[in-house]
């Protein structure tokens, strides 16, 4: 999922200003402001009721698309406003300024420099979110914990230059 609000990040970062960034604006601050309960019903009564394409509760693995897109949506709506204001940060840095001025393309420029600067405080939200769930359901599998740190751990070392393991800085 966080790589379905990357790219639907950078579409409209890319064309900032323009009814793309206008249409991710608006479906960002609807996911933000619409509490769960209500988007839940919302949902329900669109895809249960109306469409009849999803049952409402059970019905085994269809029965789990409805809460589960229900909680999704407003956590994809945290994400992308944190990337977008993270994006428009880094968009402003002199780094950015002076790849610019060398003539990076600018595709290339908001996909390999903005966008490592810019991921950084999204994985934070992530890794919360992750230990906060964690903590919720009273998970108690180390191993499988520890092996997610490790992960995050390798991700920051690419994400972020300034991050490396022993050796001169």
């Amino acid at each position: 999922m966080t790589g379905k609000v990357i790219k639907f990040e950078l579409k409209t970062n890319f064309y900032n200003k323009t009814w793309i960034d206008f249409i991710g604006r608006i479906t960002v601050l609807a996911g933000s402001s619409i509490p769960n309960f209500g988007l839940g019903l919302l949902l329900a009564y669109l895809f249960s009721v109306w469409l009849q394409w999803l049952p409402i509760g059970g019905g085994g693995v269809e029965g789990l698309v409805l809460p589960a897109d229900t909680l999704g949506f407003g956590m994809v709506a945290a994400y992308t406003r944190l990337l977008r204001g993270s994006m428009l940060d880094a968009l402003s840095q002199g780094f950015i300024q002076v790849a610019r001025a060398k003539g990076i393309e600018e595709r290339w420029l908001i996909s390999r420099h903005v966008l490592r600067h810019a991921l950084l405080p999204v994985l934070n939200l992530v890794w919360y979110q992750y230990w906060a769930s964690v903590k919720r359901q009273c998970y108690c599998g180390n191993s499988i914990l520890l092996a997610r740190l490790g992960q995050i751990d390798c991700i920051y070392f690419y994400l972020d230059p300034r991050i490396r393991l022993g050796g001169d800085p």
